[in-house]
């Protein structure tokens, strides 16, 4: 008889994926190890589904219940295979972004971060693993007031400041620069001159 693991097992992945926007940023290093951990799990239930199929054949299709769950357990799997990051793009809903600033450093490592137009921010440092951080923003002339945070950060940035060049962002403390110190400014629609 077909097991039901694997179909449990190919909604349970097939969440996991569909959802991975809300949660992704707060596994922070862990994330590097759900990738590889996801793709082995697909491997095995693509070919469980494959020898049910095979059993399915081999009893002449008598069998219909067997025959359905494989086929949705391949119809799940293939729609991961063809949308990795969720058949939604939820970021398609979030408010447009009127500041980007971004920064490449060592190892591919970036920083970014997005001023939404509906007074939020979300600062996204991909290094081994994917850090976000949430919160809300005010500016005044040059100045970017970070505040309402959601960071596990404990040295983080209060405000940053256009340069006099108006194309970086640079990150303070008090008067002490923090990292991530300076991003680029790659678009600006905000008041920020």
């Amino acid at each position: 008889m077909f097991k039901s693991k694997l179909l449990f097992f190919s909604v349970l992945v097939f969440l996991i994926v569909n959802t991975l926007y809300f949660w992704e940023g707060a596994l922070g290093g862990f994330n590097m190890l759900l990738w590889p951990f996801l793709a082995i799990v697909v491997t095995v239930l693509f070919f469980g589904a494959l020898r049910q199929l095979y059993f399915a054949a081999k009893e002449h299709f008598k069998n219909k219940q067997r025959l359905y769950k494989a086929c949705l357990v391949l119809l799940l799997l293939a729609l991961i295979a063809l949308r990795p990051y969720g058949i939604i793009n939820y970021s398609d809903f979030e408010s447009k972004s009127v500041l980007i600033a971004g920064r490449e450093g060592v190892a591919n490592c970036t920083t970014t971060l997005m001023l939404k137009q509906n007074g939020r921010f979300k600062m996204r440092n991909i290094c081994f693993g994917i850090d976000d951080e949430i919160g809300l923003y005010t500016i005044n002339k040059d100045t970017i007031k970070f505040s309402n945070p959601s960071s596990r950060n404990t040295n983080r940035y209060d405000y940053a400041v256009l340069d006099s060049t108006k194309r970086n962002l640079i990150f303070k403390k008090g008067n002490k620069v923090v990292p991530p110190t300076i991003l680029a400014v790659v678009h600006n629609e905000t008041e920020l001159r």
